[in-house]
């Protein structure tokens, strides 16, 4: 995980930008296409993340997930939590009302569509978002290419 040491990415590790430990729900999900009250299900938690994120910013996270996985698979100690298997984890829908994104985003993190929108409906001002640190587009082309409409 050493491609994404790079201070570029630094401010997505804010805690006001990750899915909140709030939006974290227990659900059970059956195995199944039919519902049926017997058969086996599966518990996982299900997370709701910022409506202001980025593709590039879900590309970090769910990078950085997908390490943590292989290191739970590979037997990592975490692996095992409170004396209980660490449950499964899901994406859900962007949370709902959620306000903008916190001091210090930098551009990169935000979509476009939201920030448009939120210049748009006066919920930020063209100031909210500071500007990508120079020559970050080469680190930032880690995480695949910039959508136009993100």
């Amino acid at each position: 995980m050493n491609e994404y040491l790079d201070s570029v990415f630094d401010p997505a590790f804010q805690i006001d930008c990750m899915s909140s430990e709030e939006s974290d729900k227990e659900l059970t999900w059956p195995n199944s296409k039919v519902v049926d009250p017997l058969a086996p299900t599966t518990k996982f938690f299900v997370r709701h993340h910022p409506a202001w994120r980025s593709q590039r910013l879900h590309a970090l996270y769910n990078a950085l997930d997908d390490n943590e996985e292989q290191d739970l698979e590979q037997g990592s100690s975490m692996s095992i939590r409170g004396g209980r298997e660490r449950m499964e984890r899901r994406s859900g829908m962007a949370k709902v009302g959620d306000g903008p994104p916190p001091k210090g985003t930098k551009r990169w993190m935000v979509s476009k569509r939201w920030l448009r929108g939120a210049l748009a409906e006066g919920l930020m001002g063209e100031d909210g978002v500071e500007s990508d640190p120079e020559g970050a587009e080469e680190a930032l082309a880690r995480l695949g290419e910039e959508s136009e409409d993100e």
